[in-house]
């Protein structure tokens, strides 16, 4: 156990007021104060899609209701009347590309199964060897370019290096 959060999902500029768990598709969404929703990856850690309701709302300009319509996959929100936000097919299937730079390193983890790689911008990739599928990947590991990385004797921690220190 930690009391580390295992991630931040940044990019809202408003409270969060609402949020939605999709379990099979790994999906969240947030909605905010400010009439934004967010649809997030939680394996990648990013944001697939951002929703913007403009229309002004009287007398506190703001959506008072949320929900997730899973069968229709779609954010409904209501404030003077109900509205359907119909989620971008493309998103619901995230991209499962791994790297966009120059591989540095791909480690197989004996504890997990598991093959970890990782590239010169920082990018760090988990894949699963039963079905090649990418089971996790995060950013920016380094500030700069990241030169190497290995496990630890027990192959539970990944250490990396870069141009950075």
């Amino acid at each position: 156990s930690s009391d580390r959060p295992l991630g931040t999902l940044a990019g809202h500029n408003a409270s969060v007021s609402e949020v939605f768990y999709h379990h099979q598709q790994h999906l969240l969404i947030s909605c905010s104060v400010d009439k934004v929703a967010k649809l997030w990856d939680l394996r990648m850690q990013r944001c697939l899609q951002t929703i913007h309701d403009d229309g002004v709302y009287r007398p506190e300009d703001r959506l008072s209701a949320f929900a997730f319509d899973e069968a229709r996959s779609q954010l409904l929100t209501a404030a003077t009347a109900p509205r359907a936000w119909p989620l971008v097919e493309t998103a619901m299937r995230a991209a499962t590309a791994g790297h966009d730079a120059p591989v540095i390193a791909a480690l197989y983890n004996v504890n997990f199964a598991q093959v970890v790689s990782g590239d010169e911008s920082g990018r760090v990739c988990v894949w699963d060897l039963s079905d090649g599928s990418l089971a996790f990947r995060f950013h920016a590991a380094h500030g700069a370019k990241m030169t190497c990385m290995s496990f630890d004797e027990a192959g539970r921690r990944l250490l990396t290096s870069g141009n950075d220190g």
